[in-house]
């Protein structure tokens, strides 16, 4: 169960670094999809940026946690997409439910649950202790000032770094 999870979030990660990557080289066609339309060469630049920068960002951390199988690098697309969904679920409530918003949010909620599913299946699998060594080793870092954020989203972090909360 441990590879297979591996495997799917390293075409999870290679997804969203493709996808990265056509809004980096083509940009005019790649926000098309997206039913986006940029606004002149600063609007083509602001889509290279930061369209990239989020999908190859997400990719490159989703491939490290799935290569070096720990659960930690799991937690920057976990972060992005669930700022994304959320951002959408605010779109929703605000603009109205068109049949065009679903897709992507399902999309992103599908990644989402194999970045947990896979963050529980490796840290079962080799009982992940990295986050409680680290916050051993450096107490800046440590459960006290995770915890402020835990505590907010307890579902969301429960079981990725291996404390019982």
């Amino acid at each position: 169960m441990r590879n297979l999870m591996r495997a799917v979030v390293g075409l999870v990660g290679l997804f969203n670094i493709v996808l990265g990557l056509a809004f980096l080289l083509d940009p005019a066609q790649a926000v098309a999809r997206f039913f986006l339309t940029p606004l002149g060469t600063q609007g083509l630049a602001t889509v290279r940026a930061d369209f990239t920068a989020f999908f190859v960002t997400g990719g490159v951390f989703a491939l490290l946690g799935a290569w070096r199988e720990e659960t930690a690098p799991l937690r920057v697309p976990l972060s992005l997409l669930g700022i994304a969904i959320g951002g959408r679920v605010v779109s929703l409530v605000l603009d109205g439910a068109p049949n065009t918003a679903f897709p992507p949010i399902s999309v992103e909620a599908g990644m989402i649950a194999v970045l947990l599913l896979a963050s529980r299946t490796l840290l079962g699998a080799q009982g992940d202790e990295t986050l409680g060594q680290n916050h051993a080793r450096r107490p800046g870092l440590g459960s006290r000032h995770c915890g402020r954020i835990e505590g907010l989203y307890p579902a969301a972090f429960a079981g990725l770094d291996g404390a019982a909360h």
